[in-house]
């Protein structure tokens, strides 16, 4: 599987030899906790150098605030995204952000202005506990911890996707469509940096795990390959092959389609984010029902609008208000529906002036954290 990967890998950067621009080539395949591993593991990080807040507004003041379960390796809303901000407007407050996935004892940073540092001890309790996925029931199971949720005043679920019953021990929930995460600081400066220096070509990017619930092989059954014969196809994102066969499948119908993707596997966000600059069009054709959720956002729909990708979306996935008048969505259920939305997007791009003209979204990084904080303190 490595050697397909990095077959087409080497293919694409011959035809479009831009996508490595500014990034050495042993770190295309580096993930983000590899490359950020220092944020996790230096005493102190002063995150101002490169993650810029312009927004200064004072929303709250003399809260203790936990962000229980953010990671420490990306600098999206769900990363140091929404904590940063929250040390920028909530005023002489004690702010602290801890991780555990794959850890015997959380990681706990402190994080003051734009500034973290690492700590060792939790408070007694908070005055809002914002907690990601599960991590509120394993909290409940460890004696300290536990009583930490407990004594707190105020519990928020952020849910992330997931459809299993293990949302309790909060007293509000985010629904779905309220936390498919804007494009943070950092990424958007990547962006305009790239889109400033190259020109669209014509790629179209699939981005995503290769299995049932993203929904690909559905996407190529349904595809008019005479649509896409001028576009070169990108997959990118590890092959789950769930079920057994599915990877195999998609490689069938594409050959029966005479559709020759590139099948490139992870690569670093920085790649990544080359990738959808340098795409007219990125296809999202994910459904979660499948899955067992009746709701579900894609996490890359900001990234992919950020990149100024024209967006093709499955009406299955949950659409968040400020993303729908920016997406073309299709469903999947209806004949021909993925067709037509494809010529639409190629319509588009095919006028000069798509990049400017389009609406991109009505809603910033800051915007957001500022609608999910306001709740977050809402008793």
């Amino acid at each position: 599987m490595n050697s397909l990967y990095d077959t087409c890998l080497k293919q694409l950067l011959d035809l479009f030899p831009e996508l490595a621009s500014k990034i050495s080539l042993q770190n295309i395949r580096k993930n983000s906790k590899q490359l950020n591993y220092n944020l996790a593991e230096d005493a102190t990080v002063d995150h101002s150098l490169i993650f810029n807040i312009k927004n200064n507004k004072k929303l709250f003041s003399n809260r203790k605030v936990l962000f229980a379960h953010f990671s420490p390796y990306k600098y999206e809303l769900e990363g140091w995204g929404l904590p940063l901000y929250a040390s920028k407007c909530l005023e002489d407050s004690v702010i602290h952000m801890s991780y555990q996935k794959g850890l015997n004892r959380p990681k706990l940073f402190e994080i003051n202005d734009l500034k973290s540092k690492k700590i060792d001890k939790f408070l007694e309790y908070y005055d809002v506990i914002i907690a990601r996925s599960s991590v509120l029931n394993n909290m409940k199971r460890d004696n300290v911890l536990g009583k930490i949720v407990d004594n707190s005043k105020h519990v928020v679920n952020i849910k992330t996707m997931s459809h299993k019953p293990n949302y309790g021990n909060a007293d509000h929930y985010f629904e779905e469509e309220e936390m498919c995460p804007v494009a943070g600081p950092v990424f958007k400066k990547s962006c305009n940096s790239f889109l400033k220096s190259y020109p669209k070509k014509n790629i179209i990017l699939i981005p995503g795990t290769i299995w049932y619930f993203k929904n690909q092989l559905k996407f190529f059954e349904q595809i008019d390959s005479h649509l896409i014969k001028d576009y070169t196809v990108v997959l990118a994102g590890e092959n789950k092959d769930i079920p057994s066969g599915y990877f195999q499948k998609i490689i069938d119908i594409c050959k029966n389609k005479k559709i020759n993707p590139a099948f490139i596997g992870n690569v670093s966000e920085e790649f990544l984010i080359n990738l959808y600059c340098l795409s007219k069009i990125c296809a999202i054709p994910m459904d979660p029902r499948p899955y067992g959720s009746p709701k579900g956002y894609p996490r890359v729909l900001g990234e992919s609008i950020e990149g100024k990708c024209i967006t093709l979306c499955n009406k299955a996935t949950t659409v968040p208000e400020f993303f729908s008048d920016t997406l073309l969505v299709y469903d999947h259920e209806v004949q021909n529906s993925l067709n037509k939305i494809m010529k639409e997007a190629k319509s588009i791009v095919s006028k000069e002036n798509y990049i400017k003209d389009h609406n991109w979204g009505k809603i910033t990084f800051e915007e957001q954290c500022e609608q999910i904080l306001k709740k977050c303190f809402i008793k």
